[in-house]
């Protein structure tokens, strides 16, 4: 099919000037999704169909983008099909074109940076056809001048350059920000609050919940869900104001959660609810019973089957649209255990894009009071016998995966049980009793304020945890 020409792709042709484009960078891009899904959560957030400069790769991007927002996996097969539903696959060539794409030796690293030369070739077409269209006007005497320069700030602006944007703002400007905020905040009739408390001193002192993005790591096994059920169920009893949507995806269902929920209120263990020592008395049973009313208040959406993080990406939109006024809560438990981790074909470059897409969660959700809380694990480094003289003490380099996860992050949680560890039981059999209650969690970032650690007596069998001081 013949590329269409306008007005001002002639001009530019008759000057002997190539319009500025990247043809075989499009292929590249396009061919290497359609092999590898994966690929498309690195570019799909800052591509569109316009940026294609190739009317078949438009078409053919248009097709991909349907089946992400689908929630479709994607390859040759899907798209195929996707272009015959809409009847265009003899339009861009048919199977046989696609079948080229696929075939194309991509280097999975080098997306990004052709995505880039896409759309930057996109932002050139863009810049020129404005410049045209301003310098048409600008021979014509009946033109208002300063009509003209405003026109061409306005299309500037409008141009989609997601990479480079930036707040400038000007000293009056900010310092009228900032003044209203403070006003805000310590206004007596002022519902908004800037963090919320849980009513555990040293936590709230340090850490506390408040609008943000924070990664919360552990080893495996350690109580890291337990843990966060304590605080979720701390911050709901204190603030009446709060919404959770909370991605269940690491070895859990929600049933194991509000067990655990009536755990900490009650303490009453799991063996206890679930029937295993026998069936419980009337009256804890109506203990239980009576707790009803009180889960019934709660808003707290589970979904406890793995996805990608470009979905929950769209859910916790929707979920923030609807609660505007409320403090909302996103728990992903855990980003290991996300589709776009299945079968990576470098997870390096699922890292990366898992980290660069929470980050666009964080500023897609700043307009309103939310928080992002990512949980994640240690690589296996932690667990080393090197470690044991520090009691397998994490540290931020033990965090599984790209760098990029702590780059982003505006709070960081490293968790650690010692007595989860049998080597260093066997190494301090004195201290067995008190490391197998002892939990520590300890704050190596934090954007908001200082860091620190701070020591717990814990009972995961009833979700218990008091501060030591």
């Amino acid at each position: 099919m013949k590329q269409k020409k306008n007005k001002l792709f002639e001009d530019i042709h008759n000057q002997g000037k190539t319009f500025p484009q990247a043809v075989d960078f499009e292929e590249q891009v396009l061919g290497a999704i359609i092999d590898n899904d994966k690929l498309y959560n690195i570019v799909g957030h800052f591509l569109t169909k316009e940026m294609f400069y190739k009317e078949y790769n438009q078409i053919i991007w248009n097709a991909i983008d349907s089946l992400n927002n689908d929630n479709s996996p994607i390859d040759i097969l899907l798209v195929t099909n996707k272009l015959k539903e809409t009847n265009e696959l003899e339009t861009v060539g048919g199977a046989y074109y696609l079948t080229q794409l696929s075939k194309k030796n991509v280097n999975p690293y080098n997306i990004e940076y052709h995505a880039r030369i896409v759309h930057q070739k996109w932002l050139q077409r863009k810049l020129i056809e404005i410049s045209s269209k301003i310098t048409n006007k600008a021979y014509d005497d009946t033109n208002d001048i300063f009509d003209l320069i405003e026109d061409a700030e306005n299309n500037i602006k409008k141009l989609d350059v997601k990479e480079q944007e930036s707040i400038i703002t000007n000293t009056k400007d900010a310092t009228k920000k900032t003044l209203e905020e403070i006003l805000l905040y310590n206004t007596e009739d002022n519902d908004v609050k800037p963090y919320y408390n849980t009513g555990n001193k040293m936590f709230d002192d340090i850490i506390s919940f408040s609008s943000g993005l924070s990664l919360w790591a552990g080893s495996s096994g350690i109580g890291k869900s337990i843990f966060n059920i304590f605080l979720i169920t701390s911050l709901l009893k204190k603030h009446k104001d709060i919404s959770v949507l909370w991605y269940v995806i690491d070895h859990e269902d929600e049933d194991k959660i509000i067990k655990r929920f009536i755990s900490q209120i009650t303490g009453f263990t799991d063996n206890i609810l679930s029937g295993k020592k026998g069936k419980m008395s009337n009256e804890d049973l109506q203990i239980v019973l009576s707790l009803k009313d009180t889960f019934d208040h709660y808003d707290i959406e589970f979904v406890n089957k793995p996805t990608k993080i470009s979905y929950i990406r769209k859910h916790f939109n929707r979920f923030c649209e609807k609660r505007p006024e409320r403090f909302n809560i996103l728990i992903i438990d855990n980003i290991m255990r996300l589709l776009d981790n299945r079968d990576a074909f470098h997870q390096l470059a699922i890292d990366e894009n898992i980290a660069n897409t929470l980050a666009d969660i964080r500023d897609d959700t700043k307009k309103y009071n939310s928080h992002i809380l990512a949980m994640h694990h240690f690589s296996k480094e932690q667990s080393s016998n090197l470690n044991i003289k520090q009691a397998f003490r994490p540290s931020n380099s033990h965090i599984r995966g790209s760098s990029r996860y702590y780059d982003i992050m505006e709070q960081i949680v490293l968790l650690n049980r010692p007595g989860n560890f049998e080597n260093l039981l066997n190494d301090m059999k004195d201290q067995e009793d008190i490391l197998k209650h002892l939990f520590i969690t300890e704050v190596t970032k934090n954007s908001y304020g200082e860091t620190g650690t701070i020591r717990w007596w814990c009972d995961l069998s009833v979700c218990k945890f008091k501060e030591i001081e």
